[in-house]
């Protein structure tokens, strides 16, 4: 996996509008591309909600650079100041905690970012289990607290029993755990007393390199993991810093702008077209209606397809296993002239060969049934890529998703198949890039408050502007974006997974390694390579992990 060396870049915008705009740079996060998602967050929530909430992250504006992408990176970032060290965080509107690693974790990433406490500029700390800080009766708030304060009934951390616990879990099992901690954090150059989960031990898959921690900028009812804290962002509005509560960012291809306070209508074509905020009576996510879905200009109707939320913390559109289905039933029913979508049985020189049922056999092993193998036997399947050249993509058919007001947010074919390249396993090397199905299901969904999450295979292609004052989201079509193209690879960091599946037969490969780098190897790979690809039409791989 490559992983991207973070440089903070404050730049001034011109125009009335935008007096005072600083703009941060969102850079771009490298995961594994099997993790195409993030699931939905889990915090405990505060006993007003009575249940579980899941989480899923004066006209003075303030603009930070995102760094990031989607495939493979999969996640936007930024790099705040805790006590002046720099530390990576993902910029996630699906939650509302602030957490990062602390250089004591026990398991974190280890070439990752970790907040000393002892060289921090200005006053640091823990927060004592004790203090007023740490919520009173809140030990038995949720199952992960195990350590409490006899005087108040305060969850304290397990990994610092004198300290007020942090917990916060997630739908993917994944999770964190630690202490609260308090000091000064900066974002463009704006400083502020901001208290924030103190990681001390993490599962393996909370984060990989370069991303340390997450910047959750939902609204405050999540932030509380048991005890509950302000979000930064909240923070910074409460203490007169932007007047505004706004904020918008842009997503690109590697990279793109958080605004805060405000919009940048350099940034988008036209003007925003809002939809009400869809709260369901408690203020937790940037909710919004789903009127419908237009496949090729024509309505479908979608089971479980009624409301969802906006969250630059997931890197697909995540909609229920029904309408995941129901949507492959209806590009399987329309445009099965598009290789790989659902022809099983195709012809090559060599004759008629089942060649996806083969593929999906050893993709997803023989324990699977007939029809769990048909299934993965089309690139329509969650955690399969195929190699389409622009003539597939452009056989298929644009996707309209209908919102409130009439705004509607249309991707095209080329915005839903994502791009990913992985390094050929080919002797003369070279890069291969795959197409990947943008849309994936989620187990359970419907029954977590919400039928789908709109994440950056959307809203890559809009700017998104979180308008809290007028509780409404607007939308318009993104331009002019900063895009970090040219960003560096960090000396020392693992390369980028590679893919399972290799792209030639073993037998030939073995048998390429007897010939010389010459005239007749050439000869042999490019008939070989001529026969697969001909036959292998679109040279199925799972997702690397």
């Amino acid at each position: 996996m490559n992983s991207i060396l973070l440089v903070v870049v404050l730049v001034l915008v011109s125009g009335s509008y935008s007096s005072n705009l600083i703009h941060l740079d969102m850079h771009r996060r490298d995961v594994p591309s099997s993790r195409l998602f993030n699931h939905a967050r889990r915090p405990w929530a505060p006993p007003s909600t009575q249940a579980p909430i899941k989480a899923l992250r004066t006209n003075h504006l303030s603009a930070q650079e995102l760094k990031g992408s989607i495939v493979p990176l999969g996640e936007y970032y930024i790099t705040l100041l805790f006590g002046g060290q720099p530390i990576n965080v993902q910029v996630d509107t699906g939650s509302s905690t602030i957490a990062v690693p602390l250089l004591q974790c026990v398991n974190c990433v280890q070439n990752n970012h970790r907040f000393d406490i002892s060289k921090a500029v200005g006053e640091a700390g823990l927060i004592p289990c004790d203090s007023s800080m740490c919520r009173p009766n809140s030990c038995s708030a949720t199952g992960q607290c195990t350590t409490c304060s006899q005087k108040t009934r305060a969850c304290c951390s397990d990994l610092a029993p004198k300290a007020c616990g942090f917990y916060l879990s997630y739908a993917d099992q994944s999770g964190v755990g630690g202490a609260l901690a308090v000091a000064d954090v900066e974002i463009a150059n704006i400083k502020v007393r901001q208290a924030f989960g103190a990681v001390l031990g993490e599962t393996d898959d909370f984060e990989v390199n370069n991303v340390d921690g997450i910047f959750g900028m939902a609204y405050p009812l999540l932030a509380c993991n048991p005890t509950c804290v302000k979000p930064l962002f909240d923070t910074i509005l409460s203490e007169g810093l932007v007047e505004r509560d706004v904020f918008s960012h842009c997503l690109a291809d590697q990279g793109g702008t958080l605004v805060l306070g405000g919009s940048n209508p350099d940034l988008y074509r036209g003007h925003l077209q809002y939809v009400p905020i869809a709260h369901g009576g408690v203020k937790l996510f940037y909710g919004v209606r789903l009127q419908g879905v237009k496949i090729g200009g024509k309505t479908v109707k979608l089971p479980y397809f009624t409301s969802g939320i906006v969250d630059s913390g997931t890197t697909v559109l995540v909609v229920t296993k029904a309408t995941y289905k129901a949507l492959r039933t209806y590009f399987q029913s329309n445009y099965c002239h598009v290789r790989g979508l659902c022809v099983v049985y195709q012809k090559s020189r060599i004759g008629e060969v089942d060649i996806i049922r083969k593929e999906a056999d050893e993709i997803n092993g023989p324990h699977l049934n007939s029809s769990e193998r048909a299934e993965a036997s089309t690139w329509f399947s969650p955690g399969v890529c195929a190699r389409l050249d622009d003539k597939d993509i452009n056989a298929l058919p644009a996707i309209s998703i209908l919102l409130d007001n009439g705004v509607t947010l249309d991707l095209e074919p080329d915005d839903y198949m994502l791009h990913y390249e992985s390094e050929s396993r080919l002797p003369l090397g070279g890069k291969v890039v795959y197409r990947c199905m943008g849309i994936s299901p989620l187990e359970g969904l419907e029954h977590m408050g919400n039928e789908a999450i709109i994440g950056n295979t959307v809203l890559k292609k809009y700017y998104v502007e979180y308008d809290r004052e007028n509780e409404r989201v607007g939308f318009a079509e993104a331009t002019n974006c900063p895009d970090q193209s040219a960003t560096k690879v960090a000396e020392g960091e693992p390369s980028q997974a590679q893919p399972e599946k290799g792209l030639l037969p073993k037998w030939l490969l073995q048998t390429l390694t007897f010939f010389s780098i010459g005239v007749w190897a050439y000869i042999i790979l490019a008939c070989a390579s001529e026969s697969i690809s001909r036959q292998r039409l679109r040279d199925y791989s799972s997702i690397p992990r």
